[in-house]
């Protein structure tokens, strides 16, 4: 559900970001089309925000914050990109506080979670592309890793 709910979230703030770049007095199909990512970029943070207060469960509000302040990268790469990855952090040491007595593996699960938050620094500031590639792929792996290890303790597998 979280990378559906990231990839409306992007697509639907990226909405908003055009609506700021490219505003019209006449209603065209690409308008609409901006009016239709508004609408659904609303109900995907409503609905974050509504699992935040009844589940008090920060993963959901989490990933759409990250991927509102992706999205309005486009505007200001550096200090947007730099806004998710410290909200993002922010809200994850939040929700591993929270949720730590209730996780089977609680550090493994940290430890994916931060290694997913590295790559994606490692992503945004290492100025060269193919270094750039191998380590948010060998990170991105590494997370991969904890999570398989954490459904197989969670579901009891050998």
């Amino acid at each position: 559900m979280n990378f559906f709910g990231f990839g409306l979230a992007f697509a639907g703030f990226s909405s908003v970001v055009g609506v700021y770049l490219n505003s019209s007095t006449t209603l065209t199909l690409n308008g609409i089309l901006y009016i239709l990512g508004i609408v659904v970029y609303g109900g995907v943070a409503c609905e974050a925000v509504a699992c935040c207060i009844l589940n008090r469960r920060l993963c959901r509000l989490r990933v759409i914050l990250k991927a509102t302040f992706l999205a309005g990268a486009g505007l200001s790469p550096l200090y947007m990109a730099s806004m998710a990855m410290i909200a993002d952090l922010i809200l994850l040491l939040i929700e591993y506080s929270l949720r730590k007595d209730n996780l089977l593996c609680p550090k493994a699960w940290l430890a994916s979670q931060l290694l997913l938050l590295t790559a994606l620094i490692a992503f945004y500031y290492i100025p060269d592309s193919f270094l750039t590639l191998g380590i948010t792929m060998t990170l991105t792996l590494l997370a991969y890793a904890f999570e398989i290890y954490y459904f197989t303790q969670e579901k009891k597998l050998s």
